[in-house]
């Protein structure tokens, strides 16, 4: 949320992309605050679905910016996307997202938290990755940078 909201002050709160990343983040702290808190699977499945979609909306805003920072909206794009798709893959096709280790998905009304916890897992360091990369461009000057 606070690299959010540094992003944000470099490329300015008045965009719709930069608008939709703090919703989508917001859901995805309040899915991780109900996860640690009640320990419930429903929580964990909307933080991880929300923090795939603020990763999407935050590759799609650097897009929009020159240089590097562009180069990495490409490769956050794809992860998100890719993310997104197997998610959402995971829970329609039922034997995808078996296969890919999702098969959780396949009835969030009676997934266990402990089924949860380790797609919560790889969410959290997918996100710390993308919050790291991110954290660097802006340090760096990147956001605004014409090379």
């Amino acid at each position: 949320m606070f690299g959010q909201l540094a992003y944000g002050q470099d490329a300015g709160f008045e965009k719709p992309l930069t608008k939709l990343v703090l919703v989508a983040l917001g859901f995805a702290a309040i899915g991780f605050v109900m996860l640690m808190l009640d320990g419930n699977a429903k929580a964990g499945l909307l933080f991880v679905f929300a923090t795939f979609l603020s990763i999407l909306f935050w590759a799609v805003a650097m897009l929009h910016r020159p240089g590097p920072a562009r180069a990495t909206g490409k490769v956050g794009a794809v992860a998100g996307g890719v993310s997104l798709a197997l998610l959402t893959g995971g829970h329609v096709f039922v034997g995808l997202g078996a296969a890919m280790g999702l098969g959780v998905l396949r009835s969030v009304a009676s997934a266990e938290v402990t089924d949860v916890l380790r797609l919560v897992q790889i969410t959290c360091v997918g996100l710390a990755i993308w919050s790291a990369v991110q954290a660097w461009i802006l340090f760096t000057g990147l956001l605004a940078s014409d090379s």
